[in-house]
């Protein structure tokens, strides 16, 4: 769930909200019409929801100097009725010995700095009500490609900030407050078993993005779509049609899978690779099309431009895609729709299959017009195996008939021919 505040008259100084729903409890500085996410349990689902509303009362800095391993410092405190009062308040630092429990205490302080140091406790918070919002069909993936992507991102300048240690009081609830993290370190891990069958198409969504977010803004995060090479159209064939993946992270290197085929017969696929996090320049290998091995191109929000002057137009909607007479490709290679997650006019459900002489399958696809992921597949006797683990399902077995491949979870995907493609 998410709470904004809408209005407040006459609010305190510094202002603080807190929300207790079941075992989740959220704390933030309170502002005005800036909505925050409270994690939401199922068991919390018919618990009662609280609203704390409480202000910052007082705070006291040890300057970084004051090296003592045991600090007492008072803290003046005045209410809002101008009563002044004091809390005297006793800081151990590492190393600082307590009743005859020294190892113990040693053992809790440096587990705690090194928490501090980390900001641990912060990020796993953060990273379990990303994963309960956006629900992705394998959330342990999800967390890792997130951490990933958090590990490579530019150090937070505030970090070497450090120099001095404040204490603050905000009244009845500080203690409350200072638990916050730990009640969300707690929250249960879902159950052991089978992974889902094939993802949602919001699922599959969010499970693209996360890899979209770990290959870094530019080009590789908008390039995903299908295209058309002009030169290479036929009337009544797919050729020329090529599907690209949205970007994804290969070691230390963002990627693109490429689906296509230049004669609606045959369908090839291959990779492209980014010159760097963010840029424009790409280098695709066509050799499995009959091209150059290293093919250099700079992206553009509507085309892939290659140095050698062809160009890859990028479709908006299925309109933009030829039209085939006939079978859409050769066995099962071709252009598919899957009626579970179609939409008139956009590109979600559309999926580009390719075979390589060895078996092995590569499809290219979308679930809502926007994130186009890839996967990988197997044909051996007659029969298909595609993996939809990176969405957040497993290894599905499909057969083909009557221009379909149907899949043991009950979905299918529909061959594309001029009778069966949808207008754009």
């Amino acid at each position: 769930m998410d709470v904004t505040v809408l209005e407040a008259v006459n609010p305190p100084a510094r202002p603080l909200i807190a929300v207790h729903s079941g075992a989740v409890k959220r704390q933030v500085r309170m502002k005005m019409k800036q909505a925050f996410q409270i994690p939401e349990l199922p068991e919390s689902a018919a618990k009662r929801l609280e609203v704390t509303l409480f202000h910052h009362l007082a705070s006291f800095a040890i300057p970084a100097e004051d090296v003592q391993a045991e600090v007492v410092c008072d803290v003046p405190v005045r209410t809002a009725d101008g009563e002044a009062s004091e809390v005297k308040l006793r800081v151990r630092r590492d190393g600082a010995a307590s009743n005859g429990n020294g190892s113990e205490d040693k053992a809790a302080t440096d587990s705690r700095g090194y928490l501090e140091k980390h900001q641990l406790e912060k990020c796993v918070q953060e990273l379990i009500q990303e994963v309960l919002r956006e629900q992705p069909g394998d959330p342990f993936r999800y967390m890792q490609d997130q951490l990933r992507a958090r590990h490579h991102a530019p150090a937070d300048k505030a970090a070497a900030g450090g120099a001095v240690g404040a204490v603050a009081l905000v009244g009845e609830e500080a203690a409350a407050a200072a638990a916050l993290a730990a009640e969300a370190a707690l929250m249960p891990r879902p159950p052991a078993g089978p992974a889902p069958h094939g993802g949602s198409p919001r699922k599959a969504a969010a499970a693209t993005a996360a890899s979209a977010a770990a290959a870094g803004k530019g080009a590789s995060a908008r390039i995903g779509g299908f295209y058309t090479e002009q030169t290479k159209l036929s009337k009544g064939t797919f050729a020329g049609v090529r599907a690209v993946s949205s970007g994804w992270v290969d070691g230390g290197d963002t990627k693109v899978t490429i689906v296509g085929s230049d004669d609606g017969v045959a369908f090839w696929s291959t990779h492209g690779r980014f010159a760097a996090a963010g840029s424009d320049e790409l280098v695709v290998d066509l050799s499995s099309a009959g091209g150059p091995a290293a093919a250099a191109a700079r992206c553009t929000d509507r085309a892939v431009d290659f140095r050698d002057g062809a160009t890859w137009t990028k479709a908006s909607g299925p309109g933009d895609l030829p039209r085939s007479s006939g079978s859409a490709g050769g066995g099962v290679c071709g252009l598919y729709m899957d009626r579970r997650t179609s939409q008139a006019g956009v590109l979600a459900g559309m999926r580009l299959l390719a075979e390589s002489p060895d078996g092995s399958l590569t499809v290219v696809g979308s679930d809502d017009g926007a994130h186009f992921w890839a996967l990988t597949g197997s044909k051996k006797d007659g029969s298909l195996e595609i993996d939809f683990s990176p969405l957040g399902g497993r290894r599905l077995r499909a057969a083909s008939a009557n221009q379909e491949l149907n899949f043991e979870d009950g979905s299918s995907w529909a061959l594309q021919s001029a009778t069966s493609q949808p207008a754009g």
